[in-house]
């Protein structure tokens, strides 16, 4: 008789952690490829929006930006479960965000006859973290509970309560389903741990949102007894709102009448960036790879290189290098394109160059604000 328990048990985790490392590697490139159309998708309907459009016409060109801002993000989400993302900080409202998480399954609480139910305190400060992905952790709390309580009974009662105790927030989402077996409780935020039926959910969600919380520097678990519903308690620290620094872009007269060089190997991309930049008062040369920016560069002076890091033949990082050789002054001119920001030596070199990227998808006011700091920082 020999117990292989340890052994299986690490033969299981050793499956998860090569599952989740393919995954991260599919979920990196399929985002990599998503970055650009969308990046195309919101500049040209932004640029659509800027004519005098009749009403209608200029609300349906707006919900395309809203959509594809909201496709940009789950990109982010995606990217940030196979690397680890730095929260994108704000002001957060968590009751006004809860209220918004329920708002988005409204018609389908009620046709599901889930009855809802909010208690939140009055005394709740507001909070510094990623409005979207705490949106997303209540959402998936509200969906599995919802789920829990429809294949159970057929309805439900759906409760969830905020308040602040200690400089914390907590959140509680209790809901009348099925319960969770007491020896599955420890292991529910595993990746591809299955919390539901074959073929309904993929064993991320809960996953997700533990990264989330997490990286926030909070905590998130539950308490169930099988039968008895089940509650999800989420605790957020509260952190001071910081003022924010004036953008240098901003604080001045707009700078127009500049050279830039645009070196992006995607059509789009470079089409959309030169029709922006010519519309506020630039003047814009195009190259379509990393040896045509580098003709660019010695044929004229250019004021601001956009610079995309990933090209066929010469990419970014090697025409920086070159531009770097040739004349060292001219780097500080340099803003990054990349839509793999995230990618470790992607991180790793931008943060060793030390100059301003802009991650793909973009609106054209980061681009219009990164163009006019660059030329402000110039003098």
């Amino acid at each position: 008789m020999h117990d292989v328990s340890e052994r299986r048990s690490a033969e299981n985790r050793l499956q998860q952690t090569s599952q989740l490392a393919a995954l991260g590697e599919l979920a990196a490139g399929v985002c990599h490829e998503l970055n650009n159309p969308l990046s195309a998708i919101i500049g040209y309907a932004q640029l659509l929006n800027m004519e005098d459009l009749p009403h209608p016409i200029s609300q349906d060109v707006d919900k395309i930006v809203s959509q594809a801002k909201r496709a940009a993000k789950i990109v982010d989400d995606l990217l940030s479960f196979s690397h680890r993302q730095q929260v994108q900080r704000g002001s957060v409202d968590i009751p006004a965000l809860v209220t918004q998480a329920l708002s988005l399954r409204d018609y389908a609480l009620r046709m599901n006859n889930i009855v809802v139910k909010t208690e939140f305190a009055e005394d709740i400060p507001m909070t510094v973290g990623d409005e979207h992905q705490l949106t997303q952790v209540m959402l998936n709390l509200i969906m599995n509970a919802e789920q829990s309580m429809v294949e159970s009974l057929g309805s439900g009662d759906l409760t969830i309560s905020a308040r602040s105790v200690d400089n914390l927030i907590q959140v509680s989402v209790i809901d009348t389903g099925s319960g969770i077996q007491f020896n599955h409780l420890g292991r529910i935020f595993d990746p591809f741990f299955p919390t539901k039926q074959v073929g309904k959910g993929t064993g991320l969600g809960l996953s997700m949102c533990y990264g989330w919380v997490q990286a926030h520097g909070g905590t998130i678990w539950a308490e169930s007894e099988l039968g008895q519903g089940a509650t999800f308690h989420v605790d957020l620290p509260v952190i001071e709102i910081e003022q924010e620094e004036p953008d240098p872009g901003g604080m001045f007269p707009r700078i127009t009448g500049k050279r830039i060089l645009v070196v992006d190997d995607e059509p789009l991309i470079t089409d959309l960036l030169a029709e922006s930049l010519r519309r506020s008062g630039q003047v814009v040369d195009i190259a379509h790879s990393g040896e045509e920016g580098w003709q660019a560069m010695q044929a004229n002076t250019h004021d601001v290189f956009l610079m995309d890091l990933r090209m066929p033949g010469m990419n970014g990082k090697e025409l920086f290098d070159q531009l770097k050789a040739w004349n060292s002054m001219f780097v500080k001119r340099v803003i990054f394109l990349t839509g793999d920001s995230l990618n470790d030596e992607t991180q790793s070199f931008l943060a060793s160059a030390g100059n301003a990227c802009l991650s793909k998808p973009f609106t054209l006011e980061q681009l219009e604000r990164n163009i006019q700091t660059q030329l402000v920082l110039q003098g």
